[in-house]
């Protein structure tokens, strides 16, 4: 099960990073994290940019409101997403996970 944490006005979920791949998307689990594929490649923090951004985009929030909180340097990641709901977060998790 992935892990998904809800605190004061956001939610937090664990993240597997596969960088360098042909599309930024999430292919399922690994763990207890949503593994995601990203296009950019593991240099200068263009994979976490471009996690951001997906997740912006993914959820209509504005960059800002987006941002890893762990795991800057690994594969392994917390992404806290501000202003979104757990149960919106848990149903989109689940969607793409089928």
């Amino acid at each position: 099960m992935i892990r998904i944490t809800e605190g004061s006005g956001f939610v937090r979920i664990a993240l597997y990073i596969q960088p360098n791949a042909k599309k930024t998307e999430p292919v399922g689990e690994h763990g207890d994290a949503l593994k995601l594929k990203v296009q950019a490649p593991p240099v200068d923090g263009a994979a976490n940019e471009a996690i951001c951004e997906y997740f912006s985009r993914t959820f209509q929030k504005p960059l800002r409101n987006v941002h890893l909180v762990q795991g800057e340097l690994g594969r392994l990641k917390v992404l806290q997403i501000d202003g979104l709901s757990r149960a919106d977060l848990e149903s989109w998790v689940a969607e793409v996970t089928k």
